[in-house]
């Protein structure tokens, strides 16, 4: 399991912190939640879409994990129940391995990018951090479909330029309901000449919901991410959000607004 703590967003420092004592059957606004990943479509409360409960186990090496399971609203709509192994750092701060893993997880996670077109993001290490992230997840375009996609945000003077580096971040911007998780989504359009790290955060709430990345390559390359993030805000408010890159020779960031709404009473049908 990984011990580097990468502190992407505030200057990509990696370091090293010491584990702190992990707390057993830790329960964050609990209903009942089955430890099973299952996608379902059905009416669901506030408080049935807010929740998600923690508990702790050894992995194969004997290190402690926490196992959080946690509700989610796919870009279909759908409500999804999924399981994540983490590696705690400190009380907010969290590894994400994707070889740590279930197969459930893994084939939602694969399923969760498809759905726009992308593939799971499996290589790189993830943190997760602030105590209003609940989860994170990565997508990615494969080299075929990058040189097919004629959408992506390459800026004019760079096409078929060959020597240009350039980093391009589009932010998160839209509407949520208070007291519910909802999905921070950024994207990252990189081209960089020289091998090195892709190193990225997506953010808000003043960074009390942040998921950061950082790729390592062997050579130039030219990718396409998407990282989001799963938060929850309580209050109706507007809050800001950020995400940011860096590549060997320089970095990207934008930001975006959400609005909080205050959330509607009863329960709703989720399709």
């Amino acid at each position: 399991m990984m011990d580097r703590l990468l502190d992407v967003g505030h200057g990509f420092e990696s370091g090293v912190r010491e584990k702190s004592a992990l707390q057993s059957n830790e329960v964050h606004d609990m209903k009942l939640l089955p430890y099973l990943l299952l996608t379902s479509s059905f009416a669901v409360s506030a408080s049935e879409v807010t929740s998600y409960r923690d508990r702790t186990e050894l992995d194969s090496l004997g290190n402690r994990l926490v196992v959080r399971t946690s509700s989610m609203v796919s870009p279909s709509g759908d409500v999804a129940y999924v399981e994540q192994r983490l590696d705690q750092i400190d009380e907010t701060t969290y590894v994400y391995d994707h070889n740590a893993q279930t197969e459930a997880t893994k084939k939602f996670h694969e399923e969760f990018c498809a759905q726009r077109g992308l593939l799971p993001s499996i290589d790189g290490e993830s943190i997760l951090s602030g105590p209003d992230a609940i989860s994170g997840w990565s997508c990615h375009l494969s080299k075929d479909q990058l040189g097919e996609r004629s959408d992506l945000m390459v800026p004019d003077h760079f096409r078929g330029d060959r020597s240009s580096d350039y980093v391009i971040a589009r932010a998160p911007s839209g509407s949520a309901a208070a007291g519910a998780n909802f999905q921070l989504y950024g994207t990252i359009q990189a081209k960089s000449s020289q091998a090195g790290p892709l190193s990225s955060s997506v953010s808000g709430y003043n960074e009390r919901c942040r998921f950061s990345q950082v790729w390592n390559y062997g050579g130039e390359f030219s990718t396409f991410r998407e990282i989001s993030v799963n938060c929850i805000v309580h209050q109706p408010q507007f809050i800001s959000t950020r995400i940011e890159a860096c590549i060997p020779r320089q970095c990207g960031q934008a930001t975006g607004t959400f609005s909080i709404r205050e959330s509607r009473a009863g329960q709703r049908r989720v399709e």
